[in-house]
């Protein structure tokens, strides 16, 4: 698997320029800096699928392919600001839809979909029950996501303000963190006591020994639709096609299932 990183992108340019000034026979990596590259920006919480499907395919497609991950606004901006990139993948549609409106998106498939819940302390110790507004108990320490950063803010604003207890919330958290990883960091620290986050982080076993999962209501928090949008500028539209028809194929539903989403 590769990852965009500062360092290596240097020295790819530098062995790039090294090795266009000597004989191609005389270097056995020449095959390998030539390979393809497809870059996708993807949010926090669907990483680890991503990481799955990019192993798959650069098996497949002999191919390299770098993943950008974190706040899916902070990745739109950089998105916007940058113009380079093949996929993006954030944590709700809405980010792909304003894309769409600038031009920068040319398609978008649907691959799944996520939809929030609570998480307590392991064994739910404080008997928090399945309702929104258990985030207003003065007992209780919560941390919430920023709608500034990240798609679990951009949600929970939104679920909150149909309640009508957004800005109670906001008043009463502790902080406010930019991902769904800085709810999960909250929780294990023991910063908080209850914390709104995408169902799929109960998905990842490695969180399940410190942290349990309210699921809330479907008239409280509806399903968010998870999808993939070609970016305009990509580089390598065949490939990006290509992981897009992965994706969405039987594997890659098998795999977003796996994960909870």
């Amino acid at each position: 698997m590769s990852f965009s990183m500062t360092k290596s992108c240097f020295f790819l340019l530098f062995l790039s320029l090294f090795l266009n000034g000597c004989d191609a026979d005389e270097h056995p990596f020449k095959d390998s800096v030539q390979k393809k590259e497809v870059l996708i920006y993807c949010g926090a919480t669907m990483l680890q699928p991503i990481m799955e499907l990019a192993e798959i395919m650069e098996k497949e497609k002999n191919c390299i392919v770098k993943i950008s991950y974190g706040g899916s606004g902070h990745l739109k901006n950089s998105v916007e600001v940058n113009r380079i990139g093949d996929l993006f993948f954030p944590g709700t549609i809405s980010y792909l839809n304003s894309l769409q409106q600038q031009g920068m998106v040319t398609r978008v498939v649907d691959v799944g979909h996520m939809e929030l819940a609570i998480f307590v302390q392991k064994g739910n110790p404080s008997k928090v029950q399945p309702d929104l507004h258990e985030l207003l108990r003065s007992d209780m320490k919560v941390v919430i996501g920023t709608d500034q950063a990240g798609s679990i803010g951009k949600e929970t604003r939104f679920v909150l303000q149909k309640q009508g207890i957004y800005q109670q919330v906001l008043a009463k958290a502790l902080y406010m963190t930019t991902d769904s990883k800085g709810l999960v960091q909250a929780l294990r620290k023991k910063d908080a006591d209850m914390v709104l986050n995408w169902r799929a982080v109960a998905y990842k076993k490695d969180n399940l020994s410190y942290m349990e999962e309210i699921r809330l209501p479907p008239e409280q928090v509806g399903k968010n639709k998870l999808a993939i949008g070609l970016l305009a500028n990509s580089r390598n539209p065949e490939l990006a096609q290509y992981f897009l028809a992965l994706a969405t194929g039987k594997h890659g539903k098998e795999i977003f299932s796996r994960y909870g989403l």
